[in-house]
């Protein structure tokens, strides 16, 4: 019987050779971890992803397996300077300045000039990163993005710190977005989770003790001066959005099979990049992005940019709306709720949900698109879980973003994701019934009223 440790390996060869097969096929080579990323014709093949999932779990589980423990935990403990460092060179656009050098790369002293900063605090805060793989060191004190690095060029450079040059920043979507946004408000956040599970009553939320003890996230965002912060957060849930496969939505139900003129609610859509995707894969239906003002207000600029047709034939329609009121909409073929839920507790959501209930005919259909949340030990479940030894939810590689996102929504709201029995039970609460789960990176739960 093979040993734990020659299993993963073994899982890792075999999945590297499908991925390099893969590509092959296509007369491509797998992209090098030097080089800039660009986006490939396979990034999202079925095969690609799961041998890529395969390859990530296994070597997640191994690196795990064969460190002395001390030092795992260090390297784990010390993260918060991961995120520390990223936030910095996102904050002064290391990476575009990178980015205007050739391939020989930057020695930090011009990097100095460009920002003004001290060459040794640069140095090592790239050497730092580096060592984790994220920027290349070319020579002694010269750096170059790599493929990981280069996601974050994609930001504005700011003519300066006034709110209206920061909010123009993130006026558009934007990886860096995130990173800046989980660097800032969730790093410090983060710093109260403990004391808030310890002591629950005290505050709301961690997010309440570290920023505001009686305004919600939603509330302290609307403060003065944090109008850029706005921008950025709503910069990097676009680009999040934009980066779900379309096949999440598409597959969810035949879409196509909905009758002409039939109605689409994509219920607190934000700007409507949801229902985008569906208006261009389904012009014939109708389509109404619902949200709070300032997100609609956003929205018409999104349409206007991305499809202003939909806006100017009557097809797509911005309607101010809090969900926790009724729904004008009555009959609508499709309610969509996409990443609305993990921001609200069990007593609010059933509320969202009893309100399209109340509109609902006995043909519509709830699409709920939320990351499920899994055990990583093996259950009785229709679904296949992960080759032995690897953990049952495939680890960092099927889980990681998923429960880092749930203890986000904890530490921000005092919510988190469900599992597939919780959302059968919401269902059961207020007149739906849980019908098909696809899995994926979000995953789609439909319901229909029961």
């Amino acid at each position: 019987m093979s040993s734990s440790l020659k299993s993963l390996v073994d899982i890792i060869s075999s999945a590297v050779s499908a991925l390099e097969s893969q590509f092959s096929k296509q007369g491509i080579d797998y992209p090098s971890l030097d080089d800039p990323y660009y986006p490939t014709v396979l990034d999202d093949a079925v095969e690609v992803v799961t041998a890529r999932r395969l390859i990530l779990a296994a070597a997640a589980q191994l690196v795990a397996s064969v460190s002395p423990p001390t030092d795992y935990m260090k390297e784990c403990s010390t993260a918060m300077y991961t995120t520390a460092t990223l936030g910095f060179v996102v904050d002064v656009d290391i990476s575009n300045f990178l980015d205007r050098t050739g391939p020989e790369g930057l020695h930090v002293n011009s990097l100095a000039e460009y920002t003004g900063l001290d060459p040794s605090h640069l140095g090592r805060i790239l050497r730092f990163l580096a060592t984790r793989h994220i920027f290349k060191e070319c020579s002694p004190n010269v750096f170059k993005n790599n493929r990981l690095s280069s996601v974050l060029r994609d930001s504005k450079l700011p003519v300066s710190n006034s709110e209206t040059q920061r909010t123009d920043k993130y006026s558009s979507p934007s990886f860096s977005s995130f990173v800046s946004f989980c660097a800032d408000e969730s790093m410090k956040v983060s710093c109260h989770l403990s004391d808030f599970i310890k002591n629950p009553k005290e505050h709301v939320s961690p997010f309440n003790r570290a920023f505001s003890p009686c305004a919600t996230t939603w509330e302290w965002f609307k403060q003065p001066g944090n109008g850029w912060r706005v921008a950025r957060f709503g910069s990097a849930m676009e680009n999040l959005s934009d980066s779900i496969p379309a096949e999440t939505l598409l597959n969810a139900i035949d879409w196509k099979s909905l009758e002409s003129d039939e109605f689409v609610v994509d219920v607190g859509g934000g700007v409507g990049s949801a229902a985008l995707m569906l208006y261009k894969h389904s012009p014939h239906l109708n389509y109404v992005v619902q949200d709070l003002d300032v997100q609609i207000s956003a929205g018409t600029k999104f349409w206007e940019r991305n499809a202003l047709q939909g806006l100017q034939t009557g097809r797509v329609r911005l309607q101010t709306h809090d969900f926790f009121a009724p729904q004008p909409i009555q009959g609508a073929a499709v309610y969509l709720l996409r990443h609305v839920t993990h921001n609200w507790q069990d007593n609010q959501v059933i509320e969202i949900l009893k309100n399209l209930r109340s509109a609902a005919n006995p043909s519509s259909k709830l699409i709920i698109l939320e990351p499920l949340a899994t055990f990583t030990c093996e259950v009785p479940s229709s679904s296949t879980p992960a080759p032995d030894p690897l953990l049952a939810n495939y680890g960092i590689a099927g889980a990681g973003w998923n429960t880092a996102l749930d203890i986000q929504m904890l530490s921000y709201f005092n919510t988190g994701e469900r599992m597939e029995h919780e959302f059968r039970q919401l269902g059961e609460a207020t007149g739906w019934q849980l019908g098909d789960v696809k899995p994926g990176i979000l995953a789609a739960l439909i319901f229909t009223p029961a």
